[in-house]
């Protein structure tokens, strides 16, 4: 972010996105999140497309310092075990004290659909995400890491989603890695 008041909105506008979805998204709300005299966010962000622009922005880097780690875990973690508890770690972090991160990430995801310029840059985030799983995967030994990587973000997602949306209990730490590990074991045993 390039000011520390584009962050202050940024942060705000994930919170407004969390608590009241797309249609809840105006500049007022962020205002009012933000703490901020009405009028503050229009001069970061002017038109709806450019909040909406910058809570995507601001999202992908909260989560790229949140999450960063995973790319160098990844390439430490060799055994289906560890590598099951990395990605249930950060999918119990996802629905427990980032859900509002979640939520945010899903609204933005449906407006990515019809605007290009927040498809590219959503688009740009999952690829990191897919090329440190396609690592965990290599280095678990599979001869297909890049559709398993897939298959696996593609359970990740779907899980976070159903739980989220269906308004369902949060597994435990400890349910989310065994249920990845074996999901794992069952996709590589194959190879």
């Amino acid at each position: 972010m390039e000011s520390e008041r584009q962050e202050i909105v940024g942060d705000a506008a994930i919170d407004v996105l969390a608590q009241l979805g797309v249609r809840g998204l105006t500049h007022r709300a962020v205002d009012r999140a933000a703490g901020l005299p009405m009028g503050s966010t229009s001069n970061v962000a002017r038109t709806r497309p450019a909040l909406l622009m910058l809570a995507l922005r601001r999202l992908v880097e909260l989560e790229m310092q949140a999450f960063g780690l995973m790319a160098d875990a990844a390439r430490a973690f060799t055994s289906i075990s560890a590598t099951a508890q990395m990605f249930s770690a950060i999918t119990h972090v996802q629905l427990t004290d980032r859900q509002s991160w979640t939520l945010a990430r899903y609204a933005l995801a449906l407006e990515a659909i019809h605007d290009d310029s927040l498809n590219a840059v959503y688009q740009e985030a999952s690829r990191g995400l897919a090329a440190v799983a396609e690592m965990a995967m290599t280095d678990l030994g599979s001869t297909e890491p890049k559709r398993q990587s897939e298959l696996f973000l593609a359970f990740i997602e779907g899980l976070l989603f159903a739980t989220i949306v269906n308004r369902r209990p949060t597994s435990t730490l400890d349910d989310l890695a065994r249920g990845f590990e074996g999901l794992l074991r069952g996709m590589l045993h194959d190879n």
